[in-house]
């Protein structure tokens, strides 16, 4: 007896691709909360470009604090858009009774369903084995994750410890030093975030190669 004809795997690439939708366009509060994350990363990126220029003294202190303190002031303003837009959302689910969530809980469903069926014509046995081997690496990615927290924390005790040189005379021209760390964790932390949704992808993904294992089965 011949051995069963499958069909191959998406890469996970393509599966990226599938979770999309593109049917409907993104909402306001998608591409307010997408777009606050990106201009969040890349003033962090100048903010630790400014500092490590002040290290090394290629610019003043007064030239770092004026775009310090433009960058924060930027960042604190992005955070306003983003908490205001997060406030109107949730009014706006409580007003309707949740019915734009319960329809895109539905509609999500109903997609990943689509998947599923397509990966019906695949070898089950590679399904979990595929499946294992994502949840394997989004667990990595989150442990991966987790150290951005813990990197930033090791970032206020060297502040810390560097207030104290500096009352001590020992570190008199690191003026910038506080800066540089504190810009390069946030950056750190918006990398974190960023790790950790990538990480739900996969897991989102081995989910369904799971079902899809499970319900060739049951044929």
């Amino acid at each position: 007896m011949d051995a069963p004809d499958y069909a191959p795997i998406p890469n996970t690439l393509a599966f990226l691709d599938k979770l999309k939708r593109p049917s409907k366009p993104p909402s306001v509060f998608d591409r307010i909360e997408r777009g606050v994350f990106k201009v969040t990363l890349v003033l962090a990126g100048f903010m630790l470009v400014a500092a490590g220029l002040g290290v090394l003294g290629v610019l003043s202190r007064e030239v770092i604090r004026l775009l310090t303190m433009s960058i924060l002031i930027a960042i604190l303003a992005l955070f306003l858009v983003w908490a205001i837009s997060q406030i109107v959302e949730m009014l706006l689910a409580l007003r309707t009774g949740y019915r734009r969530a319960a329809n895109r809980v539905d509609q999500d469903i109903e997609q990943d369903d689509a998947i599923v069926q397509e990966l019906t014509l695949c070898d089950p046995f590679r399904l979990r084995e595929r499946s294992k081997h994502l949840e394997a690496k989004a667990k990595r990615l989150t442990r991966q994750a987790g150290m951005g927290p813990v990197i930033a924390a090791i970032g206020v005790v060297v502040i810390n410890f560097q207030d104290s040189a500096e009352k001590a005379e020992l570190f008199a021209r690191l003026k910038s030093v506080p800066l540089f760390i504190y810009s390069g964790s946030l950056g750190v932390l918006l990398g974190a975030a960023a790790l950790t949704v990538f990480a739900g992808k996969l897991e989102h993904i081995a989910g369904l190669l799971a079902i899809a294992a499970d319900r060739i089965d049951r044929k």
